[in-house]
């Protein structure tokens, strides 16, 4: 802490210097360059003059505190005014037109509402314009010391915290990165895996980090961990998430971090925030709340981060600000599974972010031509290139990034795993499913009584039942292919099974990109085999199965993704499902993403369903912990456990 008095205002400005490693934002360098305006005549600075004065005392190399501080600085400096204004005190800081009557400091009579003036010295005043005040008699002049006012502000911009200058390469970086286990002071409820310790030691020492592990290797359960770490020192964590993911990792926090406090931001409209261990919010709604949450969080962490690459969006823009303002001590983690080396140009906005791209690269032009082989095409500029990738892994990994393929740990994982991924449907979707299982209910109850659920078995009750898990499938189809893509991305091949054709047929067309093969009632043995066979050579990418149809009898070993994208209707058929990729001459790990709509406010037919599938065991996020348990429940009872539960909570 230092203060530094004013020495044409007199006042005495405290300033808390916090050498944070993150930069000033586009908003604070209009804001300084606005007040810096309107401070012109007191400054003995021409209006024309104002970028090049900024310049010259490097304002732009200011870290997110220290363009706070001038902010404040700035606001309690003389404002410039007209010559009709000259009878204003020479040190106001604000000169506006009074919007309410009030009594002229100088001649003690009434000014009406907008035909005066309203000024900040101290403290509101109002005053007479000059030629409307009985008390002005003479013309003042309008002269300041600015030397003096200049020479105060320069001493207060010299002690301001700024960007360091580089940020070096560091071997023991380098090793963490590659290491396959480290020591940890802690571990959480459900222990961390090795090379998931080693992960979390590299984002503890980095402080500013991309974490990009292949996809089922557990990256959230590494953030948990961070963020559990930011608790113990009795600081906050802000975790930016996809909005359809927000229930998934409340769930993950209770599971691996029960301790934790946690709380959930949802829509844009702003209030208060509870105090908390943790802040989950939606990327969608990040830019509306970025300016109530900069400050509040030593620790951010942003999951799909591959989603904020476009530097001008508003989602981007949000979490750089947030994350400007995140102190040198503190963390800010990006993950995503996508980001990798062969596609340079696809780091700029996450270095950015992390304040890593020009302390570690010297700038974005640098970055451009060294790394993504810059060309103009037609006068356009070309960065989709890829050069020297190896130094770049070096740089990166020695400086900011850890990444682990299932390759580099697959004696860390057990053959088969099964993570269940929860998504919150929109609003929308949510009305339409609770609006059809309404009408599905009142008509069981109508129609059997209260012992309806002793006829679930009748075909009527199960053909209503099904469209309603087909009003869900549908709802989740865009979750699904996103899902989907994601794991594409990393050059991975991707089955998919589904109960209902237009539950397939969504799916196939969104997926249709990356060549997409079906097997589904009606495809001849011969056209089934063709489908099987063009996806085990790699010529299509995406296998979509219907879980009858497709369930039994082939083999997808080239695959190690497999997505349920509907709730399997027995253990027996998510198990046939799942083993199409899990079987004999597997040699790495298959995990199972089992995606279930969730609501906050009541249980959905695939929460309910999850819950009977596994009403015997307690099935772990495959995931985060790489275990996988047998579903224990008794697939003919199914119908009948799900109707009982849902007329229960019907009457």
């Amino acid at each position: 802490m230092f203060h530094v008095e004013h020495l044409w205002t007199g006042a005495i400005v405290f300033v808390e210097v916090v050498m944070a490693d993150t930069a000033i934002v586009t908003k604070q360098q209009v804001q300084i360059k606005t007040l810096l305006s309107a401070r012109a005549m007191p400054l003995g600075i021409a209006e024309q003059d104002i970028d090049e004065w900024i310049e010259s005392r490097k304002l732009d190399e200011l870290t997110f505190n220290g363009a706070y501080d001038l902010i404040n600085y700035l606001t309690v400096l003389p404002v410039s005014r007209t010559q009709s204004q000259a009878h204003l005190p020479l040190t106001a800081s604000s000169i506006l037109t009074n919007k309410k009557r009030g009594t002229c400091e100088l001649c003690n009579q009434d000014v009406p509402a907008g035909l005066g003036l309203y000024v900040f010295n101290g403290v509101w005043q109002t005053y007479h314009n000059s030629e409307d005040c009985s008390a002005v008699t003479e013309v003042y002049e309008l002269v300041w010391n600015s030397a003096v006012i200049v020479h105060d502000l320069d001493v207060f911009i010299s002690l301001l915290p700024r960007m360091p200058k580089t940020v070096p390469t560091d071997p023991e970086l380098l090793e963490l990165s590659r290491a396959e286990d480290a020591e940890l002071p802690f571990d959480l409820a459900l222990p961390l895996l090795p090379y998931q310790r080693a992960g979390v030691k590299y984002a503890l020492k980095a402080r500013r980090v991309l974490l990009c592990d292949s996809m089922g290797l557990g990256k959230s359960c590494q953030a948990i961990a961070i963020a559990y770490d930011t608790a113990m020192r009795k600081e906050r964590t802000l975790i930016v998430v996809p909005p359809h993911l927000l229930p998934q990792w409340e769930k993950e926090c209770k599971r691996f971090a029960p301790t934790l406090k946690v709380i959930t931001l949802r829509g844009r409209k702003r209030h208060a925030i509870r105090k908390s261990d943790v802040v989950l919010i939606g990327d969608s709604v990040i830019n509306h709340w970025a300016i109530q949450l900069a400050g509040m969080f030593n620790t951010l962490i942003v999951d799909e981060a591959h989603s904020i690459k476009n530097e001008q969006s508003q989602r981007t823009r949000g979490v750089q600000y947030v994350a400007n303002s995140i102190p040198e001590k503190g963390i800010v983690c990006l993950m995503s599974g996508t980001l990798t080396p062969n596609r340079p140009s696809e780091f700029l906005s996450a270095l950015r972010i992390i304040g890593r791209l020009n302390p570690v690269f010297g700038n974005r032009r640098h970055f451009l031509h060294r790394y993504c082989d810059y060309q103009t095409v037609n006068g356009f500029p070309v960065i989709s290139g890829a050069i020297n990738t190896t130094e770049l892994n070096t740089i990166l990994r020695s400086t900011c990034m850890v990444r682990r393929n299932k390759d580099d740990v697959l004696k860390d994982l057990p053959l088969k795993r099964r993570a269940q991924v929860d998504i919150e449907l929109s609003d929308a979707d949510m009305r339409v499913y609770r609006k059809a299982e309404e009408d599905f209910l009142t008509w069981v109850f109508n129609t059997y009584g209260e012992q309806a659920w002793r006829n679930a078995s009748k075909a009527e009750v199960l053909t209503r039942m099904n469209k309603l898990r087909e009003i869900l499938g549908i709802a989740k189809i865009k979750a699904v292919a996103d899902h989907a893509k994601s794991l594409l991305a990393e050059d991975e091949q991707v089955v998919i099974f589904a109960y209902h054709r237009k539950v397939i047929e969504g799916l196939k067309e969104l997926l249709k990109d990356y060549g997409v093969v079906v097997v589904a009632g009606g495809v001849t043995p011969e056209k089934k085999q063709e489908n099987v066979d063009r996806f085990m050579s790699g010529e299509a990418k995406v296998f979509i199965g219907q879980y009858l149809s497709a369930g039994t009898g082939l083999n997808l070993t080239c695959a190690n993704h497999v997505i349920l994208a509907e709730t399997a209707w027995s253990p027996a058929h998510g198990q046939q499902a799942e083993d199409r990729c899990h079987r004999y001459g597997t040699t790495k790990p298959t995990v199972a993403w089992w995606i279930t709509a969730t609501d906050t406010n009541a249980p959905t037919i695939d929460m309910r369903m999850w819950t009977v599938l596994n009403h015997k065991a307690e099935v772990t996020s495959a995931t985060l912990d790489g275990w996988a348990e047998s579903l224990n429940a008794d697939a003919s009872s199914m119908s009948a456990l799900l109707l009982k539960e849902m007329l229960d909570d019907f009457k």
